[in-house]
């Protein structure tokens, strides 16, 4: 389970200031705190392990990822792997979904963001109307900061929303993972059908 301090408040000015210098700068602000017990976690100068926010901004992980845009600096994350993003002078947070390759706009600032979050949780965001938090919130004593909620039947794959289709699985190696899987199958069409092996 992760124990960190529920992000309720926050320096507002110095989030303010550290946006303009990235996702090392905004872990110095909310870095180690989380929202809704977990749901979401931000990345702080030391976590996650090994090497907090820098470490993860270079991990091998990424390399797997080769089609994802270069100037994505992630900040965060959510139960399940997607990762919280900003984009160097885009003003608004983004979530980028492993399990799509999508990129979605959340189509506020990030301080707007942090501070809704915050104040209101998650259910306001559309990404989520597929009950993937409902499903979340029944696992989180489950997960810690090495690890992530995972569809074991990936959903590019077809698997379902549900409680039975949920595993953990250690962070680095479940998004190599779906880095490797779409290299093998990104570019199929919708409704091909894929033999696994």
């Amino acid at each position: 389970m992760i124990k960190a301090n529920e992000l309720s408040s926050f320096d507002r000015s110095g989030l303010a200031n550290a946006i303009e210098g990235g996702a090392p700068a905004i872990a110095g602000v909310v870095g180690g705190a989380v929202v809704e017990q977990g749901l979401w976690r931000f990345f702080s100068s030391q976590l996650p392990a090994p090497g907090g926010v820098s470490g993860w901004n270079a991990g091998a992980w990424r390399r797997a990822w080769p089609r994802m845009h270069p100037f994505l600096s992630f900040f965060g994350e959510d139960a399940f792997g997607n990762q919280l993003a900003i984009i160097a002078g885009n003003p608004n947070g983004f979530l980028w979904s492993h399990e799509s390759g999508d990129l979605v706009d959340l189509e506020l600032d990030l301080f707007s963001l942090i501070d809704s979050v915050a104040s209101h949780g998650l259910d306001w965001i559309d990404f989520y109307n597929d009950g993937s938090l409902g499903i979340a919130r029944r696992y989180l004593s489950s997960i810690d900061w090495g690890s992530h909620l995972h569809w074991t039947s990936p959903l590019i794959l077809g698997g379902a929303v549900q409680s039975e289709n949920v595993s953990v699985v250690e962070r680095s190696a479940h998004l190599l993972g779906h880095g490797q899987l779409w290299a093998q199958v990104g570019d199929l069409p919708p409704g091909t059908d894929v033999v696994i092996r």
